[in-house]
């Protein structure tokens, strides 16, 4: 039995990304972030690793700013403007709370391996854990917003993340490092969420053209 109230916030949800310019804007995001990740890794240059932690502040903080202008440009003129209400401070604490909570117990989860069995068993948990949680993180966002396409975004996540760790091994140490850190992971995800975001941008402009002058 659908519920009205919950299948309203799910259509408001789904306008951010129904234009695919959020798809776009973290797809490539990802990317540069995956070649900023094999860069470091396999440089001894520390101002790369102060590059890749800046670029990720930036891109979070800059996110909303910069989707929000093109939508101004492309999405809003042609189907308007919506108000996306603000969580309320009880939802950020409790989100903040959980997240706090999900990170401390694969912290300790992943520390307990380490010291209990040892550090090959504790690294292999990590690689493992690494893309399920990302892809959890991901599979939200299609929850909430009812979204189809950030459920495959999910799958894929998943799927690049666990199916690259066994031709890890076989790679250099350094780029290793990369892939468990979650390069790959990170390069498929983005260039899927690329393409996706592409696809639903062109669906998009073609189905809501721009209204002409003198049409109400």
């Amino acid at each position: 039995m659908s519920n009205p109230i919950r299948d309203a916030e799910k259509r408001t949800l789904r306008y951010w990304t129904e234009d695919g310019l959020p798809d776009l804007y973290i797809g490539l995001g990802f990317i540069i972030y995956a070649a900023l990740t094999w860069w470091s890794a396999r440089s001894n240059l520390g101002w790369v690793e102060a590059l890749k932690s800046i670029f990720l502040v930036a891109m979070i903080a800059l996110g909303r700013f910069v989707v929000e202008t093109f939508k101004m440009r492309l999405t809003y003129p042609r189907t308007g403007y919506v108000a996306y209400s603000q969580p309320t401070r009880r939802q950020a604490v409790l989100s903040i709370l959980l997240s706090l909570f999900v990170g401390g117990v694969l912290a300790f989860i992943i520390f307990y391996t380490l010291a209990t069995e040892g550090e090959s068993t504790g690294m292999t948990l990590a690689n493992i854990l690494l893309p399920i949680l990302f892809s959890g993180m991901i599979a939200v966002i299609a929850y909430k917003q009812g979204s189809v396409r950030y459920g495959i975004y999910a799958l894929i996540a998943v799927l690049s993340g666990l199916a690259v760790l066994p031709f890890a091994r076989s790679l250099p140490p350094a780029s290793q490092d990369a892939v468990r850190n979650g390069a790959a992971m990170l390069a498929v995800t983005g260039a899927g969420m690329l393409i996706g975001g592409a696809l639903t941008l062109v669906r998009y402009l073609s189905r809501y053209p721009l209204p002409q002058e003198g049409e109400a």
